[in-house]
């Protein structure tokens, strides 16, 4: 069975006041493919995080944080077994647009 994937970014917290500047968030299963991060929704380890410039694993929760960049583009890299989330136009959602301090530039994209 092949699963979805979401990369969420945490809207609160997101960048930290110090001198480098950090966005984080959470690579999850969306078991009920509702786009959110439930509960039950379990974290997926080992997935490739990219703001362009450094990569990181996420640990075993999901987890992962990055250095913030004025504008960057947060996406993941598909780990085997599982799909990449589309939009309602069938396109596939695998990053987030982001604008220091901490403004969403598309808020709907999943993973």
């Amino acid at each position: 069975m092949i699963k979805k994937i979401i990369l969420g970014i945490c809207l609160s917290g997101t960048c930290c006041l110090s001198a480098q500047k950090m966005v984080s968030g959470v690579v999850f299963e969306d078991a009920n493919e509702n786009g959110k991060k439930e509960r039950r929704e379990k974290g997926v380890g080992k997935v490739a995080v990219t703001n362009g410039k450094e990569v990181v694993l996420t640990n075993k929760s999901g987890r992962y944080e990055l250095p913030a960049n004025e504008d960057m583009i947060i996406s993941v890299i598909k780990p085997s077994g599982y799909v990449v989330a589309t939009n309602p136009d069938n396109l596939p959602q695998f990053f987030r647009e982001w604008s220091l301090p901490g403004n969403y530039l598309n808020r709907s994209i999943l993973v």
